[in-house]
């Protein structure tokens, strides 16, 4: 069986509480002794009662879930700069290393290449 994460299971639950109260009202109004308009009216206010509920609950999922989106996004692009910034860093401190390295067996060698020094300053 697949394990849901606590929003999922308390997507199922809400669901299940409105379905139960909608099936439970009809249930109830279907046995009450009441003329067919009178029971048409009921159902029908009924009806847009759950709607509007339905509706709120769904702007609010809707809300929630937008929330963690922009949440997760912006922590993602933090963590890209991050990656980034330290992937520039190791760059630049290799590129010295091979710079001081290169100039430093110039100077043992006692070569002196003017077209090298060009090149990294």
């Amino acid at each position: 069986m697949a394990e849901f994460d606590r929003t999922d299971r308390g997507a199922y639950i809400t669901f299940g509480i409105i379905l139960g109260t909608a099936v439970g009202m009809l249930a109830g109004m279907l046995t009450a002794p009441k003329s067919g308009q009178e029971m048409r009216e009921d159902i029908r206010t009924k009806a847009m009662d759950a709607k509007g509920k339905a509706k709120e609950q769904l702007s609010s999922k809707r809300d929630t879930v937008t929330e963690t989106m922009n949440a997760t996004i912006d922590k993602t692009k933090k963590i890209a700069d991050e990656v980034t910034d330290t992937a520039k860093d190791k760059i630049n401190k290799t590129a010295d290393r091979a710079k001081r390295a290169t100039e430093k067996a110039k100077t043992e060698n006692g070569e002196t290449d003017t077209f090298s020094t060009e090149i990294y300053s």
